[in-house]
């Protein structure tokens, strides 16, 4: 009951435009004064030692790094190799906007970048060739979301720091085929939608061409290798690996391709700062949450009464994937992962669920929540790139919200899709 009570405070002072850390510091000083004896100044306490942490030190780094790449030549490079390899078929031009926001996600590990970054090259092109704009839209925005599951992520690292036993280099790993199924799925959509509307064909590329494109494209392709390379071939930290990211991004934007000026460079310092400044005051925030809610006991009534009502497997997760759809319509990503996650983790471990396993079901559930209602991030950063008519690209989206979800059940159901990768790499150590 107090759970619940919380959450309807969370999302009503949410609803009402109350920023998320401020919601979460306020409501957790109340339940802290109204149900306990402790002082107020413990509040603050756990805030300071819930950001106190190395792994945490990767936020800023990798948001760094990726604001780097969006604002540089990286995208359209990306875009011009994704072109290559399927604009010439059916829907091919919407097809090449889910592989750049794959190839983009790979960089940025961010969904509001990849939608800001992508939609503002590829939903003009696509409205010359004779797209709708709402699906173009619709397209980007939905495409997005793979940006915090295929690594590196910001969101696998809030959620492994808010369980014990989630690795991060193990959660990078476990979400590249995901992020990759999700992407197919879309590029069906692309197909059947592009058939059905009489979308033009893309020209066809020489060999030559392809290859020119695939060889500008190889430095920005080669992030990704280096970052999940280093960290799995026990060359870095995964803290260490998003400081190693933001050096390459330096390197090449200044060095390299002399793409940008050193006064571009200190406005996306200045930009990034204050977006990590953000995340990691809200995830201090939500920490004082998780721990005021930890002190009246909260998650251990939750998994009792969970527990009372069924202990399939299968069963509580469908509940959990119900629980975490919806929390995605109206809570940020990463306020989400930190509440949740400390209660959900107990329940499910408790029926042979394991923390790298719901990891990738907290990361796809929570970011589909981005192109849902009300809060869906990535539909208004497309609208406000776009300016197309919200309800007309919110009937795009269904279709797309539809196959996402189809691919979030076989997650939830084949378990071996997301262990695969993991299990391989641990074989060939070994």
């Amino acid at each position: 009951m107090l759970f619940l009570l919380f959450s309807i405070l969370l999302i009503l002072l949410i609803i009402i435009g109350v920023p998320v850390g401020f919601s979460m510091g306020a409501l957790s000083a109340l339940l802290l004064k109204l149900e306990t004896n402790l002082p107020l100044v413990a509040i603050v306490q756990r805030m300071s030692s819930g950001v106190d942490s190395f792994p945490l030190m990767a936020i800023p780094f990798f948001i760094f790094a990726g604001s780097i790449m969006s604002r540089g030549i990286f995208a359209k490079k990306l875009i011009d190799f994704a072109y290559a390899l399927v604009g010439h078929v059916r829907g091919g031009m919407g097809m090449v906007a889910v592989l750049a926001c794959m190839f983009f996600a790979a960089l940025s590990g961010s969904a509001v970048a990849t939608a800001a970054c992508i939609g503002a090259l590829m939903i003009p092109s696509m409205t010359r060739l004779g797209y709708d704009d709402d699906f173009s839209s619709a397209l980007v925005a939905s495409s997005a979301v793979m940006g915090p599951i295929i690594p590196p992520s910001v969101p696998m690292i809030v959620y492994c720091c808010a369980t014990t036993g989630a690795s991060i280099a193990t959660m990078f790993m476990a979400g590249v085929i995901p992020g990759v199924l999700l992407g197919i799925s879309l590029m069906i959509v692309c197909y059947f939608t592009a058939k059905k509307k009489g979308y033009p064909v893309g020209e066809k590329l020489s060999a030559k061409e392809k290859f020119k494109n695939f060889i500008h494209a190889i430095p920005a392709l080669m992030m990704p290798l280096i970052i999940l390379g280093g960290i799995y071939g026990g060359i870095f930290t995964p803290t260490e690996a998003a400081v190693v990211a933001v050096l390459y991004a330096v390197l090449l934007e200044l060095v390299f391709y002399r793409d940008m000026t050193l006064k571009e460079f200190f406005k996306i310092a200045e930009d990034s700062a204050i977006s990590s400044a953000g995340i990691l005051f809200v995830i201090a925030t939500a920490n004082a949450v998780s721990w005021v809610l930890a002190t009246l006991r909260v998650p251990q009534m939750l998994t009792d009464a969970v527990l009372g009502f069924t202990n399939s497997k299968f069963v509580l997760l469908l509940l959990v994937n119900i629980i975490l759809l919806i929390a995605g319509c109206f809570m940020e990503t990463n306020a989400a992962i930190l509440i949740l996650a400390p209660i959900l983790a107990p329940i499910m471990a408790s029926v042979g669920v394991d923390a790298i396993y719901l990891g990738i079901i907290f990361i796809v559930n929570i970011n589909i929540g981005l192109i849902t209602p009300p809060v869906g991030m990535c539909l208004y950063v497309v609208d406000n790139i776009s300016k197309v008519d919200f309800g007309k690209m919110l009937r795009r989206v269904i279709p797309m919200l539809i196959a996402e979800i189809t691919v979030l059940l076989l997650l939830t159901y084949c378990e071996p899709i997301i262990k695969f990768l993991p299990n391989l790499i641990e074989s060939i150590k070994h």
